[in-house]
Formats: C-alpha cells, structure tokens, sequence
C-alpha cells in the first residue's frame, strides 16, 4: 500500500472517530470521579436506563442508543464524560444526537448529585453538659468519706460515717446531714433513707445521674429529727 493511501485511510479513520464519539472534560480528578460512579449509576437505573459499573467507571445507555460512560481519561490525569454514538448515524443528524445527550448526561450527573448529597452523613453536634447547681449531702455513719465531683455536678460531697459500735447498756444513734443540716436518726433504715439510698443510686452510675437518683432515690430525712448541734460538723 502506496504512502498516500495509507494516509487517506488514517484520515477517515479519525474523521469516523470524530463523528461518532464526544469528550467532555470534568471538573474532578479521577478519585473524585470514581466516588461519584455508584450514585451515577443509580441515577441512570432510576430514570429506567441501563447502567452498570464497566472496567473504567459508570457506563449508561440512552433510550435513543448513545452510550454514556464517566471515566477516567486515557492518561488518568482527568475524569471524563464519553459519548458515543451507535452505528450508521447518518453525519447530518450527528449534532442534534450529541446535543441531546449531553442534556441528558447532566440531568442524570444532577441527580446524582443530589441523591450523593442526601446520602453524606450531617456533621456531627456535640452539646456541652449544663453545669448543676451546687448541693452537699452528708451521711454520718464510722470510718468512709466519698468525694463526689467533676463537671456535672460540681461541689457535691458526701461523707459517711458509722457510730461506734453499740455497747451494752447504751443506746445506738447515727445521723445524717443534707446541704448542711444535720439530723438525728434512731435507725439504719431511717439514715438509708435520709441519703444512703441517694448514695448508692449515685455510686451505681459512677456519679453520672443524679436526677435519676433524685426521682427513684429521694432524699427523705422524716425518719430523723432535725439536730442543730450537728450542723457545725456537715458544714465541714
């Protein structure tokens, strides 16, 4: 074959390529392409095309026979929008078959878009625990002293402290102080429930939930008498 003649051949090979396929160039790299190809993918599928993932991104046919194909470019340097036409198109009608493709290719690039969007997870709120107002609660009973603090619940302490074991002839007594009044008790039962109770609902959360503790675990002094000579050791 004569040099010129291989050159017409090249020349009408080209001309062929230039009539049935289209390049678009798209603003994203390849890695922003690619995560877009599932939604584009299901963005045709739901506009009843055919769509599926091809070995180089997502790949659509139109109801009129042109095939979409978002990819990678030959060079991987650039994401891209393939449009190629089916067979004997006749070059007259080429145009008006691109430029309906084209609309339709970002209709579905749109609806991908939006559905990419619906789908993000919204950005995470975190909210800042509102102080609690100060309080202090002290339960007398011998030998333990429980410090409770931290951000929710700020200067709240609690003491307790058994009486000596009871010795014959004596009577036993135990007491117990809220927000620094003092209380006589004449039981155990009245001092868990003057704030024992409090206190284990308290250590059973690690100090976390005190207005759970205030409902179910209130704290109830009407089992003891108010004792004014105990207020200088709760207010300690």
């Amino acid at each position: 074959m004569s040099r010129s003649r291989v050159a017409v051949t090249l020349l009408s090979l080209t001309l062929a390529s230039c009539v049935t396929m289209r390049v678009y160039q798209l603003p994203l790299s390849p890695s922003e392409g690619q995560a877009m190809v599932p939604a584009l993918i299901s963005a045709c599928q739901s506009q009843g095309l055919e769509a599926f993932r091809g070995p180089n991104g997502a790949v659509a046919n139109l109801e009129d026979g042109v095939m979409l194909s978002w990819q990678d470019s030959a060079n991987h340097d650039d994401f891209i929008l393939l449009m190629s036409l089916p067979d004997k198109v006749p070059e007259a009608e080429a145009q008006a078959r691109f430029d309906k493709a084209k609309a339709r290719a970002d209709q579905l690039w749109n609806i991908a878009v939006a559905s990419r969007q619906v789908m993000m997870p919204l950005p995470a709120v975190v909210v800042m625990p509102q102080p609690l107002p100060a309080q202090s609660t002290t339960v007398t009973a011998p030998g333990t002293t429980i410090s409770i603090g931290g951000a929710l619940m700020p200067n709240v302490t609690v003491t307790v402290q058994d009486a000596p074991a009871p010795q014959p002839s004596s009577s036993s007594s135990a007491s117990c102080c809220i927000n620094g009044a003092g209380y006589s008790c004449s039981s155990a039962a009245a001092v868990d429930r003057c704030s024992g109770a409090f206190l284990r609902c308290m250590s059973a959360c690690n100090f976390s939930c005190q207005g759970k503790c205030e409902r179910e675990a209130p704290l109830d002094p009407s089992g003891c008498q108010r004792d004014p000579s105990l207020d200088a050791s709760c207010q300690r």
